[in-house]
């Protein structure tokens, strides 16, 4: 990969205010900002180090976490977390190779009932930590199967051309000329064999499968509503034309960005769902729940040094809007501290279905303003022309909370008129405090889709008291009456003014006096 031209686009930028506008509840604004610090990724090649660390999550066809699964490459497993994420050292790329793939495999238990699913990863020499590697399992009975060739226009075979899939959601009849949406977190892949053939097996059931087939040096092939049935293998090929016309690709659009800062520490072994309900529910609100992650984020950046305050995580998401293009290749990710200075290539996206790009680096720094931008690479002279397409501009900001920490009632404690308080949470405008009859779970017996439901407030929409908004760092319980000797579960969600920025704190429980 030839270097970017990093000093045109530290030009373009430093030309240009940011302004970013999200909306969160009932409340909107616009926020902007710098900061005089710099920092960006680091080139990473064929060169350096021989092992990585491979970084992702583990979710079902919505998007949804799954704690306690089992992730494998070969004889290394790990074992996803209470958000559903996992992280694997020591993978090894072999001497003399600019890269290698392996097949990444997931299991896990989901409602009693074990669930698989598997993908296909490249891990780069030189990259420290490979993130965005994400598996989607599901239940055997309703997987079905992709498979077929991939040639050139003469019919010879075309070996390691990337096959991709995702689930699109049907179109919305009021908005028929939105974006494809997809449902799964995550593409699958499939690499042709020196035959041309490839497979995507151990994936859901569904009729609205679109399908890439991209090859350096060819444009791409697309195919939309591919049904795949449970226990079928659905036949999907592809000729693949050579370059013609421009290659060129356009500026992406709807380019958004939130951050989510939460607590590492599972409150419930194999169970502490409700971290990753309310990232859910921040996702969803944003729109974001059903916008997938390209499997194949190398990162550039190989830090291992943690700003981040002890005990959290803070993640970055970057959305923007999917286009079906024939000769796009994939993206690049592009992240500064400083918007004038320092704006770096900090990730490679090779994904033509891409839409979405989460920065979990162990760097990032609450109060510290980060700027991202993407643009896309073409399919006809990358890699080995290293063209991309112009940026994004403006790029979008983000800038993350602090941890937020539970003071009173005190974790365990018997109550009978609860106060709650937290911590204050520099720049943090709104204060959202949520109790739960039961322990919160991504599935519950009486909602399988969205979990157990807080009892207060009872209507998230409608959230009442129990949504401060004038600052203030405590609020009594105004919810229905609570039962003497029952537990109960509480946290609190805290975000900016605009809804860029969200901080959840940890769960604490107490009983009803």
């Amino acid at each position: 990969m030839k270097p970017f031209k990093n000093s045109v686009l530290t030009r373009r930028f430093a030309l240009l205010g940011v302004a970013i506008a999200l909306c969160f509840g009932a409340l909107a604004g616009c926020s902007s900002g710098s900061s005089s610090d710099t920092s960006g990724g680091g080139g990473g090649g064929g060169g350096g180090s021989r092992v990585s660390t491979v970084v992702g999550r583990v979710t079902d066809g919505e998007g949804a976490p799954v704690v306690g699964a089992i992730v494998k490459i070969g004889a290394l497993t790990a074992q996803t977390t209470q958000f559903g994420n996992y992280r694997l050292p020591n993978v090894e790329i072999p001497s003399e190779q600019v890269s290698q793939t392996y097949v990444i495999t997931a299991s896990g238990l989901v409602n009693g009932v074990k669930w698989t699913g598997s993908n296909v990863i490249e891990v780069f020499a030189g990259v420290a930590i490979s993130n965005n590697m994400h598996i989607v399992v599901s239940d055997p009975f309703v997987q079905g199967e992709i498979r077929g060739r991939v040639t050139n226009l003469s019919g010879t075979p075309l070996s390691g051309a990337s096959v991709y899939a995702s689930i699109a959601l049907p179109t919305d009849p009021a908005h028929p000329t939105d974006p494809i949406v997809f449902s799964t977190l995550t593409a699958f892949l499939g690499i042709t064999d020196s035959a041309g053939n490839y497979s995507i097996p151990e994936i859901p059931q569904s009729s609205r499968y679109v399908v890439v087939a991209s090859y350096p040096g060819k444009l791409n092939g697309q195919k939309s509503d591919v049904i795949v049935s449970a226990g079928g293998a659905t036949p999907v090929n592809f000729s693949l034309s050579g370059p013609g016309g421009s290659s060129t690709v356009p500026v992406p659009n709807g380019l958004y960005g939130i951050s989510l800062t939460y607590p590492t520490t599972a409150t419930r072994a194999l169970g502490a769902n409700v971290n990753a309900i309310l990232r859910q529910r921040v996702l969803k609100q944003k729109g974001w729940t059903n916008r997938h992650v390209a499997i194949k984020g190398n990162l550039a950046n190989g830090s291992i040094t943690r700003d981040a305050p002890s005990g959290t995580n803070i993640e970055n998401i970057v959305t923007w809007d999917y286009e079906p293009l024939n000769n796009l290749y994939g993206y690049v990710v592009l992240r500064s501290i400083n918007i004038s200075t320092n704006f770096k290539p900090y990730a490679v996206l090779q994904d033509p279905l891409a839409d979405r790009f989460s920065d979990a680096d162990s760097v990032i720094t609450p109060d510290i303003t980060y700027y991202y931008s993407i643009a896309r690479l073409d399919t006809i002279n990358y890699p080995t022309g290293g063209a991309e397409g112009d940026p994004v501009i403006p790029p979008i900001v983000v800038r993350p909370l602090n941890k937020i920490t539970l003071s009173t009632p005190a974790n365990n404690s018997s109550i009978s008129n609860p106060v709650f308080g937290w911590s204050s949470v520099s720049r943090a405008t709104l204060y959202q405090v949520l109790v739960y009859d039961r322990f919160p779970t991504l599935q519950s017996d009486i909602d399988l889709t969205n979990g157990a439901q807080p009892i207060w407030p009872a209507d998230p929409n409608n959230p009442g008291s129990s949504l401060i908004t004038d600052g203030r760092t405590s609020q009594s319980y105004q919810g229905p009456a609570l039962i003497p000797g029952h537990q109960y579960y509480w946290v609190v969600l805290a975000s900016d003014n605009v809804g860029s920025a969200f901080t959840i704190s940890p769960l604490y429980t107490f009983t009803a006096k």
